[in-house]
């Protein structure tokens, strides 16, 4: 039976550049563990078990990755860095490595980049039947030509550097409308995941200020999937249904 792995795609492509100038790279862990990455200050939120990245400039590039554990005390998960190095991406090649159980980066295999032929699935990726390669996910099958093209960029949260930042200015801040105006000035121009905007209310002194901030972020989170983990944050069982309200109606 086919696994069917959760794929973040982050797309960095030059403007006007052709695409097979460019590599894919694809990561996974040893045991198949969940895991988020941040590849040249670039930081993908979203949990998964495979990272791939369909067009990426071959080089040099800066990695972390972050292996999440179960948390036996709370519902929010344990992070470890697990890998923090540089890595190299060879010129239009597919490239697959994991991180090993000594947290090493281990290249597993390099196959040419290949773009899309005419027809059937045999197109330089060694899948014949359309298969799982190596475990990291499906590469054919698209549009009926073997072949399935980049993926469109995925939105990016703060960086944890940047995340630290703005919740001391605004646990630094000593009125709650002061906290709450600053939080709302940060939703104007970034994204969140849902553990963040949890995160972010536990600075908040009042319960009716925390519920204003969830419904304020709720349209910038993006793992709306993972969003009740806000529901922590909560001191009333009304706060929770009322925001349960406000998103029901959106």
């Amino acid at each position: 039976m086919k696994t069917i792995f959760t794929t973040i795609a982050i797309g960095l492509t030059m403007l006007g550049a052709k695409a097979n100038h460019f590599s894919a790279f694809n990561l996974k862990m040893f045991d198949n563990g969940m895991f988020s990455v941040v590849i040249d200050n670039n930081a993908a939120c979203a949990q998964s078990n495979v990272f791939t990245v369909a067009n990426i400039q071959p080089g040099n590039h800066k990695l972390k990755v972050i292996r999440y554990f179960k948390n036996p005390y709370s519902n929010y998960p344990m992070q470890k860095v697990v890998y923090k190095g540089w890595i190299t991406i060879p010129p239009k090649a597919v490239m697959y490595a994991q991180i090993n159980c000594h947290s090493q980066f281990d290249v597993v295999k390099v196959e040419p980049y290949f773009f899309p032929p005419a027809g059937g699935c045999d197109n330089g990726w060694d899948n014949d039947d359309c298969d799982d390669d190596y475990g990291y996910g499906t590469n054919c099958g698209y549009a009926g030509n073997g072949w399935a093209p980049p993926a469109p960029p995925m939105s990016m949260c703060m960086s944890h550097m940047e995340f630290m930042q703005l919740k001391n200015s605004i646990a630094n801040k000593s009125f709650e409308s002061s906290k709450l105006q600053v939080a709302k000035q940060a939703l104007v121009y970034n994204n969140f995941s849902s553990a963040q905007v949890a995160d972010l209310m536990s600075v908040f002194s009042f319960e009716s200020t925390r519920l204003d901030f969830a419904k304020c972020a709720y349209g910038k989170v993006i793992d709306k999937q993972n969003f009740y983990l806000v529901n922590d944050a909560f001191s009333f069982e009304s706060s929770i249904q009322d925001l349960n309200q406000y998103i029901a109606g959106k």
